[in-house]
């Protein structure tokens, strides 16, 4: 007996990635593919893309991104079957670029803002932001903030993701205990001992790290140890924003000192002596600056007796002094805010008695507003200052 079997087709098995990248070769599988009659398979494969290769196992690279359908055809000669997948073709994945900036610098307890925007990814695709502070903290997003507690150099590092890859980058971040100040006077900073004027000094950033407007106006202290019975005074009152008058082109805090907390804060300094304050002051949203301001302590007669008369005046007065030795002699008239607002003289003198006129009008010929003023005379004996009126 003859038993005839009618011939079966194949199947056909495909092996591929999801997922393939242009301009590298993706693999494509067709050894899963198989004939129940154990018939010998001819494989041909069609990319989707005018692309057809024929065997078991093949490679094959897109020129595209785009989805393509892939056709495997099975065969024994007489029957034949096809699969079909899908795969993604994707650009070649780059790494995200990190870009920490700094470095930075700030104060203790003050807020301290990070900056991570400048990232990128050439792929366009969005990233996560991950800080590590180097205090142990963290933060994430493109410009967090952070508060450190003590002072010192931190190692600040950012890692940026694309969801795949990953990228980072360190800066670092300064924080100090303080920011320096400059302080200074119109002229030296001087006391005589019985002063009734009081001493007037102007302020500014050291290194432009911050504003004056930063600067909480009241108090703002002077220290020096083991000068007298008091080692700390504060100003007066509010300090106040003045105009540049040292011709730096900064703005300045101006305040004043009381003769009364002088005297105490010098009054085991002998005549002569030159004396180094430490001033202090905070900043309105933490952290606070320091400065130090030479100060001599002087004769009360260094200059020799200098009278005013009439004091008040308008429209003139007449001011007179003597020297005890030749030498340049300069005659200056502030406000009460410490502004120079007159240089009436400025010469080189003999010594001797001499006599200045004095009148209510500014440097550029303006007559002053009425009030207070300070008359301030520097020569080769020394520093006075007087105060003097401008009557309505």
């Amino acid at each position: 007996n003859v038993h005839v079997v009618a011939p079966q087709a194949p199947f056909a098995r495909i092996v591929a990635p999801a997922v393939a990248y242009v301009g590298v070769d993706a693999t494509f599988d067709g050894s899963l593919s198989y004939d129940p009659d154990g018939d010998l398979l001819h494989y041909g494969w069609d990319f989707g893309d005018q692309s057809v290769l024929s065997g078991i196992k093949v490679q094959h690279r897109y020129g595209a991104t785009g989805v393509y359908t892939v056709t495997l055809t099975v065969g024994d000669g007489l029957l034949s079957d096809t699969a079909t997948r899908q795969v993604t073709v994707n650009a070649i994945p780059h790494p995200p670029k990190a870009m920490a900036g700094g470095p930075y610098s700030g104060l203790m307890g003050r807020l301290i803002s990070f900056d991570g925007t400048r990232s990128s990814d050439p792929d366009g695709d969005p990233l996560l932001y991950m800080w590590s502070f180097g205090d142990r903290s963290t933060g994430s997003g493109p410009a967090p903030g952070h508060v450190y507690d003590a002072p010192g150099v931190y190692t600040v590092s950012l890692s940026v993701s694309d969801g795949g890859l990953t990228a980072s980058a360190t800066t670092s971040a300064t924080v100090k205990e303080s920011l320096p100040a400059r302080v200074f006077a119109n002229g030296s900073a001087l006391y005589t001992p019985g002063q009734s004027e009081p001493m007037v000094l102007h302020l500014e950033s050291a290194d432009r790290s911050y504003g004056i407007e930063d600067i909480q106006t009241w108090p703002i202290s002077m220290r020096t140890d083991g000068t007298g019975t008091m080692d700390e005074i504060a100003c007066v009152a509010d300090a106040t924003i003045t105009p540049d008058s040292d011709g730096n082109r900064a703005p300045e805090l101006t305040f004043q000192f009381s003769p009364e907390e002088l005297a105490l804060l010098f009054a085991h300094t002998a005549v002569g002596t030159t004396v180094t304050a430490h001033l202090r002051g905070d900043f309105a949203r933490g952290g606070h600056f320091t400065a130090e301001l030479p100060i001599r302590v002087d004769n009360a007669e260094a200059a020799g007796p200098l009278r005013i008369s009439p004091n008040p005046f308008n429209p003139e007065a007449v001011v007179t002094f003597s020297t005890t030795k030749p030498g340049p002699v300069r005659a200056q008239l502030f406000n009460v805010h410490g502004r120079l607002v007159r240089t009436i003289l400025y010469e080189s003198m003999t010594s001797g008695r001499h006599v200045v006129t004095l009148d209510a009008r500014n440097d550029v010929g303006r007559i002053l507003a009425s009030g207070i003023y300070f008359f301030r005379l520097t020569g080769p004996d020394g520093v006075s200052t007087k105060r003097v009126a401008i009557a309505k």
